[in-house]
């Protein structure tokens, strides 16, 4: 990988950091107070303990989830088309 690879990849990475996280929180949200995970469309009846699950097991999922995708499938199409 060479720096202009490096210098492409940096701000998708981000990018998918920041939505991975916005997510993680709106999940987290959704679990202390209830409702319907979109775009899982499971039910969440909402309480103290179930936030807490979220926060420290399901949030650590959805975050390596997304970091797992991005660097799976997201880099090398973002380094092929960079190489277009």
């Amino acid at each position: 990988m060479t720096n202009e690879d490096e210098r492409i990849i940096k701000p998708v990475a981000q990018f998918f950091a920041t939505v991975a996280s916005f997510y993680s929180t709106y999940a987290t949200i959704l679990a202390f107070i209830g409702g319907t995970l979109w775009p899982v469309g499971l039910e969440i009846s909402g309480g103290f303990l179930t936030g807490l699950v979220f926060i420290f097991i399901i949030d650590p999922i959805i975050i390596t989830v997304f970091w797992v995708g991005t660097m799976i499938f997201i880099t090398p199409i973002v380094v092929w088309l960079s190489r277009r």
